[in-house]
């Protein structure tokens, strides 16, 4: 068995300051026209690739990197965001998100399996939204970083 002995991992908590804003945007987002994903040909899963204005994300990135106090003219980009979702049965093999350094995700607080699994994977919880979504469902947002910036 291999060790890493240097984890290059780590996870801030942050509350979005715009997380009413950012959760109607990822629930709400329209779809692009590019709706075909390589990596999901070996998964049970529906996905879905948002067309979405990913100015919504830089109030938490902000915050983010001041956590980290990381230099400010860091050149960021961000490339996509998608949208999965899962029903009971459904599956996602394991993967990672490289060569990209950040990922994020958001989860329904009412499927113990999923945040027991998403959680298994690495990813850390880093804020909860009562009461957010449809018919009053509750949220989880969950982040992993896979390399030093």
């Amino acid at each position: 068995m291999i060790h890493n002995t240097f984890v290059h991992s780590f996870h801030s908590l942050i509350d979005p300051p715009n997380k009413e804003e950012l959760l109607y945007a990822l629930e709400n987002a329209p779809l692009t026209k590019d709706q075909y994903f390589e990596w999901t040909l070996n998964c049970s899963v529906t996905t879905e690739r948002l067309d979405l204005d990913l100015d919504v994300f830089f109030p938490s990135l902000d915050l983010f990197f001041k956590d980290l106090e990381a230099n400010a003219n860091l050149n960021i980009s961000l490339h996509e965001v998608w949208r999965n979702t899962y029903s009971k049965g459904y599956f996602q093999e394991l993967h990672d998100h490289l060569p990209l350094h950040l990922s994020g995700v958001v989860f329904l607080t009412d499927w113990k399996e999923a945040v027991r699994f998403i959680e298994y994977l690495g990813f850390k919880r880093e804020g909860f939204h009562q009461k957010y979504g449809p018919n009053e469902t509750d949220y989880y947002t969950y982040a992993k970083i896979y390399k030093e910036l």
